[in-house]
């Protein structure tokens, strides 16, 4: 990957590391393309991601050595590896929970590798911390550009606009729910909900749905506790921010388009409901609606194994789920949340 990357003793450092990164950027694009296509192998990609250790560790070694004059020098070349990291997540299908799981690893290197390096040079690091190399500002700069509506002045969205945000999504929660950058991500999430889930506009909902049920797949425990704690997002001045009803509202939207239609939106709503809808006994937190869909769905699995004479087992996949259970009641009242003691 970098045979070709040659400086002389001559090389201002400046020229250097600006060579370094436009010679970088060339590759990865490159290569990304190639991953992007539908013959690459999982291997591949695998390998691609390994060999992102390589430029961290030249990375952040430069963050250590360089002085505080080329911090700005240094700092594009960080950005160069935030930008190969996320482009990278951009196209891992959201399936391939194993390859996003070794991405999230790959940036905790970043981390680590940082810390080994501050303990051993502690005073030659011009960065106060890992923090200040501004990933999260870098992840929050391209969730900003891929949630931007299109308008007159912009062009329409890209074909693979959806899978985009569904991939890039599946990173996010997956760092999310790992604890980092969690005020930046807690922001990122709250506006990508909110813009798939409360519009007006069914056709942005429907193009927006795969990467909401992203985030409520992999980081719902966080979202819940963001919401029944009225976190308030520090994105809006305007007081908005999480709330248990907003997350019920979120959970309406998922249960009103698991009767749509089009099979691949009904089966994405009732994958995004499914994940909310049973999250608060985890946590042990009384969510409206959820004990009476679960004494509904025991009740379907009990009859199931009836039907089957009380031969084998019944799992949640052997019965037909009705979204409309949640709006029940439970021993003839309605529900209300509340902690439990």
């Amino acid at each position: 990957m970098y045979r070709n990357f040659r400086v002389t003793s001559n090389t201002p450092p400046a020229e250097h590391l600006a060579k370094f990164r436009r010679m970088t950027l060339a590759v990865e694009q490159e290569t990304l393309g190639e991953l992007s296509t539908a013959t690459a192998t999982a291997e591949q990609k695998f390998d691609f991601i390994q060999g992102i250790k390589r430029l961290t560790i030249l990375l952040v070694k430069d963050a250590t050595r360089r002085p505080a004059s080329m911090a700005s020098e240094v700092q594009l070349g960080l950005n160069t590896l935030w930008d190969v990291i996320l482009s990278t997540a951009e196209i891992l299908d959201s399936e391939d929970v194993n390859l996003h799981d070794q991405l999230v690893l790959q940036l905790l290197f970043t981390k680590e590798f940082d810390t080994l390096c501050r303990d051993l040079y502690p005073s030659r690091n011009r960065f106060p911390t890992w923090e200040s190399y501004q990933f999260a500002e870098r992840l929050q700069q391209r969730w900003n550009y891929l949630l931007s509506p299109p308008t007159t002045e912009t062009p329409p969205d890209a074909p693979n606009a959806t899978s985009q945000r569904r991939n890039l999504a599946t990173f996010s929660s997956k760092l999310f729910a790992a604890g980092i950058c969690k005020d930046v991500l807690a922001s990122v999430a709250f506006t990508c909900l909110r813009e798939a889930l409360e519009s007006n506009d069914d056709t942005r909902t429907i193009a927006l749905l795969p990467m909401a049920v992203a985030w409520i797949y992999h980081a719902h425990h966080h979202l819940l506790a963001l919401s029944v704690t009225s976190h308030t997002s520090g994105q809006h001045g305007d007081g908005e921010g999480y709330s248990l009803e907003r997350w019920l509202r979120w959970r309406k939207t998922f249960q009103r388009l698991s009767h749509h239609d089009d099979p691949d939106v009904w089966m994405e709503a009732k994958k995004g409901f499914m994940s909310m809808v049973s999250v608060g006994r985890d946590l042990d937190w009384d969510v409206p609606g959820e004990a009476v869909f679960r004494e509904k769905l025991a009740v379907a699995m009990r009859d199931e194994l009836v039907a089957r004479s009380g031969r084998g087992s019944v799992n949640i996949d052997d019965v037909r789920v009705d979204v409309e259970w949640v709006d029940g009641v439970l021993e003839g009242k309605l529900l209300y949340w509340e902690p439990r003691s």
